[in-house]
C-alpha cells in the first residue's frame, strides 16, 4: 500500500482527504468541504490485507479548484464506486 500511496503523490495526490456527513468531502489541507459534485475521482485501488480481513480502497480525488489528494475508505462507508485491483 504504501508503494501505491507513494506513486500517487508523485503525481501530485498529495493532500489528505475525509469523509464528511454523508455526502461530502473534508480537504484537511484546505481547511474545506466539497459536496461530491465538486470532485473527480481518477483513480479507485482496492488492496486487501495479506489475510483477507482488512480490505481499504485508495481513491486519488481531484477537486474543482484544483486540489488534488487522497481518500482511504473502508467498505460500507458512504461513498460507493466500483473499485479496481492495484499493485502495492
Amino acid at each position: 500500500m504504501a508503494k501505491l500511496v507513494i506513486g500517487l503523490h508523485e503525481k501530485g495526490y498529495d493532500n489528505d482527504f475525509e469523509l464528511y456527513g454523508d455526502s461530502e468531502l473534508w480537504g484537511a489541507q484546505e481547511g474545506r468541504s466539497y459536496i461530491l459534485d465538486e470532485i473527480t475521482i481518477n483513480q479507485i485501488c482496492e488492496i486487501g490485507s495479506q489475510d483477507g480481513k482488512a480490505t481499504k480502497y485508495i481513491l486519488a480525488i481531484e477537486t474543482c479548484d484544483g486540489c488534488k489528494g487522497l481518500l482511504i475508505s473502508i467498505p460500507g462507508e458512504s461513498i460507493f464506486f466500483d473499485s479496481k485491483k492495484c499493485d502495492q
